[in-house]
């Protein structure tokens, strides 16, 4: 029961971090800012009213940065200083006290390192059964044991991809043709015009870890009018489920034939000139609501996917093949247009297990086992179960495959089948993969 109450008083302690501004008050000046690279600290020991008191401070530090703690008031020869370097959540320790000190700063420091997220600072007593006095203007005063705890504020970048709706100033402009004393004119009616245009987008979000509901987005849309649209501006995240994007909004609008102007003075030579009205790259203030559980990352790669990007290639010996009329384009997967193991094989074993050594939101790394007499291999690859009669096959020589045609959250079913002059042998056992989600949940 000791134990389990120990460990949750160090969680408490660092998750602390996230909520509290740094600490403030009589016992220490906090971090006191960064002198040719050091990140400095000063604590007053005077200020600490009990021994095991604990003191919680967030710093954000670089890799390397020296950090430098200073404890004021301390008696040197009386404490020991040392420091806990934390890779999770380890519990401060609580140890005891002892007399009579002259007390003067004494400087702890070191350098940081990535791979922890924290530091605890214990400043315990040398005696733990004795008291330690400071002797002060005005008398003396008791020297408690206590834990500075540093937590790490995390860095780096995220991104996270969301589905949504956007509402533009960027609308056309409105023209008509009105007669006056038997003459046209051309002019612009804009109680015609719309005020918006609506519109939905697929955006990427990309947000710095320490301030993730803060982001710089882009967004590739279609308007109501079939036109694509793209958006480029600043967005409030509520976590993962959705954010807000104010922006800029470029796409194209209707503009008048080269030359044509609309003027209620001047009368325009030829009446049906709106009927071949022309377009041009405009822009506009817009907001968009969007949420992170629509799909945006299809609806993103689409427009930058052919329907045959390139011709797909055999690796069977038999030479280079274009792949079937209408066969969807692959990326960094040689497509085999007929069934490579039409044939099989007596001579070889069945294949032995696929495994999925890397997994991330854009691609999935396999590697086997090589077979006694094979010459190839026949990837077969589902997105719907194993055995499946439609699994596309890719027949490789290499023993490892980098599936790149994944997206974020997929399912696959990966099986194996060797093959030789005569044909391939029996199917291995399938692998089942779920493809991880995009970074920060994103």
């Amino acid at each position: 029961m000791n134990r389990l109450k120990g460990s949750m008083l160090k969680v408490m302690s660092l998750l602390v971090l996230l909520t509290l501004p740094p600490a403030e008050g009589a016992w220490a000046q906090s971090v006191t800012g960064v002198d040719e690279g050091k990140l400095q600290i000063k604590i007053d020991h005077l200020k600490i009213e009990k021994d095991g008191d604990k003191r919680a401070q967030g710093i954000n530090v670089a890799n390397g940065q020296l950090i430098e703690v200073t404890v004021d008031n301390t008696c040197a020869d009386d404490f020991s200083y040392e420091i806990e370097k934390v890779p999770a959540l380890p519990a401060p320790a609580l140890p005891p006290a002892a007399p009579g000190c002259s007390p003067a700063p004494h400087v702890v420091s070191w350098s940081h390192d990535d791979k922890y997220g924290g530091y605890i600072l214990h400043v315990k007593k040398k005696n733990s059964g004795s008291p330690v006095k400071a002797n002060t203007s005005t008398g003396q005063s008791d020297l408690h044991d206590f834990d500075l705890i540093l937590g790490v504020n995390p860095g780096g970048v995220g991104i996270a991809t969301a589905g949504g709706f956007t509402i533009s100033s960027l609308t056309d402009p409105a023209y008509g043709v009105i007669d006056r004393d038997g003459k046209k004119y051309l002019v612009r009616d804009r109680k015609a015009e719309d005020d918006t245009r609506l519109g939905v987008a697929a955006f990427v979000h990309v947000f710095a870890n320490r301030r993730p509901e803060i982001a710089a987005s882009f967004g590739l849309g279609i308007n109501e009018e079939n036109k694509t649209s793209y958006f480029t501006g600043a967005s409030w995240r509520w976590g993962d489920k959705g954010a807000l994007t104010v922006g800029y909004n470029w796409g194209s609008v209707k503009r008048l034939p080269a030359g044509v102007k609309p003027s209620e003075t001047e009368p325009v030579a030829d009446a049906t000139v709106l009927n071949n009205l022309g377009s041009r790259v405009g822009g506009n203030w817009f907001f968009a609501l969007s949420y992170g559980f629509l799909e945006a990352g299809k609806f993103l790669k689409k427009p930058f996917a052919g329907e045959n990007s390139a011709p797909a290639t055999s690796q069977s010996g038999q030479g280079a093949k274009p792949a079937a009329p209408g066969a969807p384009a692959v990326p960094a997967v040689p497509v085999v247009p007929s069934d490579p193991c039409a044939q099989s094989s007596s001579s070889l074993a069945a294949a032995g297990a696929i495994q999925a050594d890397e997994k991330t939101s854009d691609h999935v790394h396999l590697k086997w086992d090589a077979v006694k007499g094979a010459k190839s291999y026949v990837l077969l690859i589902s997105p719907n179960q194993c055995d499946d009669p439609k699994a596309k096959a890719t027949e490789r020589t290499p023993t490892e495959f980098n599936d790149q045609d994944v997206l974020p959250q997929d399912k696959r079913h990966y099986q194996l089948r060797a093959k030789d002059d005569t044909g391939c042998g029996p199917k291995g056992p399938c692998l089942d993969v779920n493809v991880p989600a995009a970074n920060g949940g994103h």
